[in-house]
């Protein structure tokens, strides 16, 4: 009876540290994967993505998230487009959805893509997104989809009436549109102002 209880707690033992060591390499290759991403080497991602053990040890979600970002750096667009198609198969959690979309209305609303931007601005205000965010991403969508050019001076007036935090997220979104608005001049006039407005913090 003793070596059955001894053998026992072994066992347990022997059974909670592998699953304290799978959770370490699991974090382990996940951050890997995150950093070679992060450092822009493509070719290293995608032979680390590609390795079958990483493939068995990292989450699905997690794996192909980082595809996903690593196909819109490279700016492989079609490959972009077929993953987006693929995570509106997956059953995602909240915070997963979120994550997924956000890249969604960002990469459609550069492509000015309006079905698809759509689509996103649409499935995004059905999570639990703040308000902040979600008005801008309808002004976003409003001022280059929709070329609503009197938002784009609305954003302009109120911005020279802001100061602090809001003067320089206001100057970020203007920023953002007159890039995608392929307003050069601006786009660098508006990155500058916030650079100088950080700097000043």
């Amino acid at each position: 009876m003793q070596d059955l209880v001894k053998w026992t707690i072994i066992i347990f033992a022997i059974t909670i540290a592998l699953e304290v060591g799978f959770y370490f390499l699991k974090r382990y290759y996940v951050n890997k994967l995150a950093n070679v991403l992060v450092n822009g080497n493509s070719q290293e991602f995608e032979r680390l993505v590609q390795n079958r053990f990483v493939r068995y040890i990292v989450p699905p979600f997690n794996r192909e998230y980082m595809e996903l970002n690593n196909y819109i750096a490279t700016g492989n667009d079609k490959k972009t487009r077929e993953m987006f198609e693929t995570f509106r198969t997956r059953t995602l959690n909240n915070a997963q959805k979120k994550a997924v979309d956000v890249q969604g209305f960002n990469f459609y609303l550069t492509s000015k893509d309006a079905s698809n931007t759509r689509y996103y601005l649409d499935e995004l205000g059905k999570l639990d997104m703040d308000e902040k965010n979600m008005t801008t991403m309808k002004r976003l969508y409003s001022i280059i989809i929709e070329n609503d050019r009197k938002m784009l001076d609305r954003i302009v007036e109120e911005t020279e009436r802001m100061t602090g935090e809001e003067k320089l997220d206001n100057q970020l979104l203007l920023a953002q549109v007159y890039a995608n608005l392929e307003d050069r001049e601006n786009a660098e006039k508006y990155l500058l102002l916030v650079k100088e407005g950080a700097e000043k913090k």
